[in-house]
């Protein structure tokens, strides 16, 4: 049976911060949008647990892709893509077809990458999706590299640096709102 998000409105900026103010102090007309949240928090959880499972189990990941869609996200990989609520994270948003890449500081030839392609492999990414930029900050390559929706990390200097020069959305995995940050932005994509 599939599971079907409910209608959730959109937030981004300054409506996140609004709404992270109703949770604190709910009033009459944020209780419908603070129930709703609920709602898709459970769903989000069955959803996680069946992530979890595959990737415990590495199973064969099946990805209903609609058609006609083409959205690249990116990861971070050190204390981003190493966390096992945005591997899950991960995976859920392949399975909806997005396209995931890891782009990350490190170089290819060192010699503790086996974690990166151990991880790249139980999320079945071809190498091609995998960008080492050898220490370069990360904001020449999404510089030119538009076409990602937006990038997940935890260095809030490399985020300021991407949002600062690219159309990509660079977004703090460290907020415990960054899934619903970035699933507003898919959504908006009509995704």
């Amino acid at each position: 049976m599939a599971t079907k998000i409910k209608d959730t409105p959109t937030l981004v900026g300054k409506e996140v911060k609004e709404f992270l103010k109703a949770l604190e102090n709910p009033k009459k007309e944020s209780k419908e949008t603070i129930e709703k949240m609920k709602e898709n928090y459970e769903v989000f959880k069955e959803l996680e647990k069946s992530s979890l499972e595959t990737l415990s189990k590495e199973q064969p990941v099946f990805i209903e892709k609609p058609v006609g869609t083409s959205v690249k996200v990116s990861f971070d990989f050190d204390s981003t893509l190493t966390r096992m609520d945005v591997r899950s994270y991960a995976l859920i948003l392949m399975r909806r077809g997005i396209e995931i890449h890891i782009t990350t500081g490190r170089t290819p030839d060192r010699e503790d990458n086996t974690n990166v392609f151990e991880i790249a492999n139980k999320l079945y990414l071809p190498l091609d999706r995998i960008h080492f930029l050898c220490g370069k900050d990360k904001m020449h390559f999404f510089e030119k590299h538009n076409e990602f929706l937006w990038h997940l990390d935890d260095d809030s200097i490399e985020i300021n640096q991407i949002n600062s020069v690219s159309d990509t959305v660079a977004i703090s995995v460290e907020s415990e709102y960054y899934r619903m940050v970035c699933d507003d932005l898919l959504a908006k994509k009509g995704l």
